[in-house]
């Protein structure tokens, strides 16, 4: 006898074979498998409260150094 017996296991029912689909069933089973995916509501970031305070002018000082000549 052979030793692979898969090749000889013969399914004996077969399911249905199913009705086509409209293409407007079609489209209209896609819309409310992607409305299922999406979230209801998206979650929004809170925005950050860093407070920059700008530093006064008197306190900056600007040091400039003539350029070197050759």
């Amino acid at each position: 006898m052979a030793d692979d017996t898969s090749a000889s296991v013969i399914t004996l029912h077969q399911p249905r074979p199913t009705k086509a689909k409209t293409p407007a069933e079609r489209a209209r089973a896609y819309r409310e498998r992607k409305k299922s995916t999406l979230p209801a509501v998206v979650p929004v970031p809170a925005p950050v409260s860093t407070r920059v305070t700008p530093r006064p002018t008197e306190a900056v000082t600007f040091s400039v150094t003539p350029p070197r000549c050759c």
